[in-house]
C-alpha cells in the first residue's frame, strides 16, 4: 500500500492536471481502503483530503 501511495502522490504532484485529475478516483478509493485498513488511520485520510483539496484549488486560482 506504501508504494501505491507514494505513486499517487507523485501523479498528484505532476504538472500535468489531466494526469493529477485521472487519479482522484484512485486517491478516493485509496483514501476508503484506509478507513478499512488499519495501516491508514482517519487523520491521515481526513489530512490528505484536505492537502489534496487546497493543491487543486491553488493550481486553479493560478491557471
Amino acid at each position: 500500500a506504501d508504494v501505491r501511495r507514494e505513486y499517487l502522490l507523485e501523479q498528484v504532484m505532476h504538472n500535468d492536471v489531466g494526469k493529477r485529475l485521472q487519479v482522484g478516483q484512485e486517491v478516493t478509493e485509496l483514501i476508503l481502503d484506509g478507513e478499512k485498513s488499519p495501516e491508514l488511520e482517519q487523520d491521515q485520510a481526513t489530512a490528505a483530503v484536505n492537502s489534496l483539496s487546497l493543491h487543486f484549488n491553488e493550481n486553479k486560482l493560478s491557471s
